[in-house]
């Protein structure tokens, strides 16, 4: 066995029990893996990187693993400019999505302001102005290369990575090593969630789904249409899906609105309720008003993400607005397909 599959082993066991890992390592004993990750067997007990099974399994492994284990969906949200509720969004997916599934999930905050670990009731700031150590972005760096620097856990199966504590610390954080933290993540989480308050090409070009968050006021969805021709630049439209925050009135109403500012053909793929109170009395919405109009919103979004858990954890009522329609009608007749 390889070291590096020993490794591997050591962080499955973070998440899953020893019996689920085993099918990831067919040819490795159930036995072992549980001394493995006892600690009663050590790495230099059966890892050698000339070994027979090292030569048999190794490829065998990687492609098992990737396929079960860490086969992931990367996940974001953009907006034309500030406060239309990416931040609510997948703090809100994060923990809808971990509710409903003992798989592993990380979310992590490569905002300059950040905002996803205040929503889940674990702000760095607030932290620290009570004497609280709160990893964050900038424990994760150390002489540019990567390395553990610790997460809190809002729920046993999500792994949160608070954003930079000051605007200072996040500029010392390049884009490069934000992609690369992201491509750590990726490898050992089945679902990665992101913020971030600006464009990033690096990122987009690794995020499977991408929510573009507006709001229903007429400047917000005429910006709309300037930041599609960005998206469409970084090649990345066909990944997007259209989010309206804050909704008021019934969808048909807000639908034939909306028909006057864009192409008929355009679909909403959800439109989420607002909610004044997001966090309170130490609980996210999520956890707290399981059955309320914007929880039963974001499940229907996790139900989009993956349509394999539909119907795990908690029961979800029917009517939710989401369509699961892209937006490429919408490019071909704006004329913005190159």
């Amino acid at each position: 066995m390889k070291k590096s599959d020993f490794a591997r082993i050591r962080t499955m066991s973070e998440y899953l029990e020893p019996e689920s890992i085993k099918p990831v390592f067919p040819d490795v004993p159930l036995d072992v893996i549980r001394g493995i990750i006892s600690g009663t067997i050590d790495e230099s007990d059966i890892c050698t990187e000339t070994s027979e099974h090292c030569e048999k399994t190794t490829d065998g492994l990687r492609i098992i693993e990737r396929r079960r284990y860490v086969r992931n969906k990367t996940v974001t949200a953009v907006s034309p400019g500030g406060g239309h509720g990416k931040s609510v969004l997948m703090s809100s997916l994060a923990l809808a999505a971990a509710s409903r599934s003992k798989r592993p999930l990380m979310a992590v905050d490569f905002s300059e302001f950040p905002k996803m670990a205040s929503y889940m009731g674990h702000s760095p700031t607030i932290g620290a102005l009570n004497g609280e150590f709160i990893p964050t972005l900038n424990d994760w760096q150390t002489e540019s290369k990567i390395y553990n620097g610790g997460y809190v856990q809002p729920l046993d199966n999500l792994h949160l990575v608070p954003g930079a504590i000051s605007i200072d610390m996040r500029r010392k954080i390049t884009d490069d090593t934000c992609l690369s933290l992201l491509r750590y993540f990726q490898s050992s989480y089945e679902l990665v969630f992101y913020d971030h308050d600006r464009i990033s090409e690096n990122l987009l070009r690794e995020t499977d789904c991408i929510f573009i968050v507006v709001t229903p006021e007429t400047a917000s969805l005429e910006s709309l249409l300037q930041l599609i021709p960005i998206l469409s630049d970084l090649s990345v439209v066909d990944r997007c899906s259209l989010v309206i925050n804050r909704g008021k009135g019934s969808i048909e109403s807000f639908k034939r609105e909306v028909r006057k500012l864009l192409p008929a053909d355009v679909e909403i793929v959800s439109l989420l309720p607002e909610e004044h109170e997001l966090y309170k009395n130490g609980e996210h919405v999520v956890m707290r008003k399981p059955d309320s109009p914007i929880v039963n919103e974001v499940n229907h979004l996790v139900d989009y993400l993956c349509p394999e858990w539909k119907g795990n954890g908690k029961n979800i009522k029917d009517g939710g607005f989401f369509r699961g329609v892209k937006l490429t009608k919408m490019l071909r007749n704006l004329n913005w397909r190159r």
